[in-house]
């Protein structure tokens, strides 16, 4: 004999409501970070944190600055790009060049950008920037979001060169 039993109110609900944000996942062709993924995000911006941290330390702390290479090392990396270096934390940014002692690295950021604002092909986009233009749909947005991202970057380079060549 088979009995068939009727499902509760709640659990109907619980059901629908797993239903429709699965739905909605596909539909966004996103798919849900794993564990690793997740700690992976959090460690990425404990350190953009950090290393900003240490960058408006440098301004306003210097008695109690203290260097250190990795923060260095990530905002150079980072320097060029506006979410993980906001305006007012690039101001700073070139002022800490500046006063970078002269070397290989001082060198180093000056040629990257000069290069830069001579050929607009070796200027990289990094993931985030890179995700931001493929997740636009394809036309002028597009376009116009990449160029957007180009000439901020260039803008950038155009402030850093400019300040290191004063010297």
């Amino acid at each position: 004999m088979l009995v068939l039993y009727k499902m509760s109110k709640k659990s109907r609900k619980q059901r629908e409501r797993k239903r429709i944000v699965f739905k909605e996942h596909v539909k966004q062709n996103v798919k849900p970070l794993s564990a690793e993924q997740t700690k992976a995000k959090q460690f990425s911006r404990q350190v953009r944190k950090d290393s900003l941290e240490y960058l408006v330390n440098w301004k306003e702390h210097k008695d109690q600055w203290k260097f250190q290479k990795t923060r260095q090392i990530w905002l150079v990396k980072n320097m060029y790009n506006v979410e993980r270096v906001p305006v007012k934390h690039f101001k700073l940014m070139k002022k800490y060049i500046k006063s970078m002692p002269e070397g290989p690295l001082k060198e180093k950021i000056l040629a990257e950008a000069l290069s830069m604002i001579e050929d607009k092909t070796k200027i990289k986009m990094d993931d985030i920037e890179q995700s931001l233009i493929d997740n636009t749909p394809p036309g002028q947005e597009k376009i116009a979001i990449k160029d957007r991202i180009i000439e901020t970057k260039l803008k950038r380079a155009g402030k850093i060169a400019k300040a290191l060549s004063k010297e």
